[in-house]
């Protein structure tokens, strides 16, 4: 089977099975299918599998409430030759469109921002991640100071040591820890952002790491794991904040793979 077929068809069932949204995990299930969609649009040389693609993930931006993607989705669909020969399907479609939201015409956006943009804004707001998240905000909040103050630490200590090539190390390293925390604050919806976010807080770095996240952070949960980094007598709540950092990484890098941006 070609390769983009089986992608569309793992798509396929996740809409099938969480069409409509009624959860937090039937939402980002309908995001996994899209981000799903996109790659098998990318791959697919077929014809007929990337108009059955337009359509799908037309239906799956509509249950993401990315009504302004659906549409020109489904545009997009228009334009391909298979819509001649069954165009009631894309027709239909697009009709539901104008009468969910109450809007005869959509901006036409850019095609390659169209076939590329997974948008979870929407069920971020509805279905808020921090719902469904196996921690709690006093834990993620616990975690966070703890790792601003051993930002702190190995300031006061370069002080009196030195060594300030090996701090401004391990601040880095430490600050890529926070960076997380801090993304996952805000994207999980626990709180304003000005709850954890200190005013010197430079912008720079964390929107590095962001642009990296996918690939960080599963290097983070390898290095927590094989390496366990807080585990010394410097820190004497190193286990705990170990486990912590284990236990909210794995869950963003699940959420990241389905699409969380």
């Amino acid at each position: 089977m070609d390769d983009a077929l089986k992608l569309y068809n793992q798509a396929d069932l996740l809409y099938q099975t969480n069409a409509p949204i009624y959860n937090v995990k039937s939402a980002w299930s309908i995001a996994e299918a899209l981000k799903t969609l996109i790659v098998a649009y990318e791959t697919s040389d077929n014809s007929s599998i990337k108009y059955r693609i337009l359509i799908l993930m037309a239906l799956c931006n509509m249950e993401l409430h990315n009504d302004d993607l659906a549409y020109n989705c489904a545009i997009i669909a228009k334009k391909h030759p298979v819509y001649k020969s069954s165009p009631d399907e894309v027709d239909n479609i697009i009709n539901k469109i104008i009468n969910n939201v109450g809007q005869i015409q959509f901006p036409i956006l850019m095609e390659n921002y169209v076939l590329n943009e997974c948008n979870t804004l929407h069920i971020r707001k509805l279905y808020p991640l921090k719902d469904a998240a196996p921690f709690s905000k006093k834990i993620l909040s616990w975690t966070i100071d703890t790792i601003k103050s051993l930002i702190i630490y190995e300031y006061d200590r370069s002080k009196f040591l030195g060594n300030h090539d090996v701090v401004q190390q391990n601040v880095a390293f430490l600050n890529s820890f926070k960076y997380a925390l801090l993304f996952v604050w805000q994207k999980y919806m626990f709180g304003k952002k000005d709850e954890v976010w200190d005013d010197e807080e430079e912008l720079l770095p964390y929107n590095y790491y962001v642009s990296n996240i996918n690939h960080i952070v599963p290097e983070q949960l390898s290095i927590l794991l094989n390496y366990k980094p807080f585990l010394t007598s410097d820190i004497l709540c190193g286990e705990e904040l170990t486990r912590n950092l284990i236990l909210i990484l794995t869950d963003l890098n699940k959420w990241l793979n389905k699409g969380l941006e």
